[in-house]
């Protein structure tokens, strides 16, 4: 959350569309805000023809419901440019799996990107699940995500892609974004930009030579969905009813 999403795909229009720079997607590099979130849709902007870059709603604390949702999204079942919500209801959760048509951009590729910046460190409880969402990523994509370190003027950006390599993060780029306030073209922005891209085309390209089965795939994402909900829902009531014996013992 606030770590340059949408100022990366205004990046990713800028350098494409080479003309003035033109704030797409609302960025909180652009603007005075809470300290929130500015994008609460999973919204969808064409590079060219073929490749759509998704701005979406970022993590607040990245627990089992937030993930849901994002796996959701990275199995291809939800559509864009559609409100995103952190359901908790377990109930609403399997409903809208179960209800997910089957045959609904089976043929799509998916390039899982995080964003991260520069200017934050990687907290220990992050340090747990990130290798576990990792390898989900790569389960319901057939990709390794992208990790794009934002702001790169704005730490030890060495130290940091050191620790998301530990990780288990083998596709890193490094940039510093355009923004509304500072979008003088260099050759080093520019160039940053357009591997970024080159990169998650090669991971389509790696991922269109490799056999697949849309279908068979699908239903297997529906499988791993379900059970990553139930796993969720009761990690959920252990935490209150451990909760609970705290209160009781107080």
């Amino acid at each position: 959350m606030g770590h340059g999403k949408s100022a990366l795909v205004n990046s990713c229009k800028y350098v494409l569309d080479d003309g003035e720079f033109t704030e797409h997607a609302r960025s909180r590099d652009s603007e005075i805000t809470d300290g929130g979130s500015v994008t609460m849709t999973r919204r969808s902007y064409n590079l060219t023809d073929n490749v759509t870059i998704v701005d979406n709603r970022g993590y607040a604390t990245m627990e089992n419901f937030e993930t849901v949702e994002v796996y959701t999204q990275l199995g291809n079942f939800l559509p864009l440019d559609e409100p995103v919500e952190w359901h908790k209801n377990f109930e609403f959760l399997v409903d809208r799996v179960e209800d997910m048509h089957i045959d609904t951009n089976v043929t799509d590729i998916l390039v899982p990107i995080f964003v991260y910046s520069v200017k934050s460190t990687i907290t220990e409880d992050m340090k747990d699940y990130l290798p576990v969402f990792f390898r989900n990523c790569t389960q319901l994509t057939g990709l390794s995500p992208i990790i794009v370190l934002t702001h790169r003027s704005g730490g030890n950006y060495f130290e940091l892609k050191k620790q998301f390599e530990l990780l288990g993060a083998d596709n890193i780029i490094i940039l510093e974004n355009y923004t509304r306030a500072d979008h003088i073209k260099t050759r080093q922005r520019t160039m940053d930009v357009l591997n970024f891209m080159r990169l998650a085309l090669q991971n389509v390209a790696f991922r269109m030579e490799q056999y697949m089965n849309p279908r068979r795939e699908r239903v297997e994402h529906k499988k791993f969905l379900l059970r990553y909900i139930h796993q969720s829902v009761l990690e959920a009531r252990k935490k209150e009813e451990e909760a609970i014996l705290r209160n009781k013992k107080r």
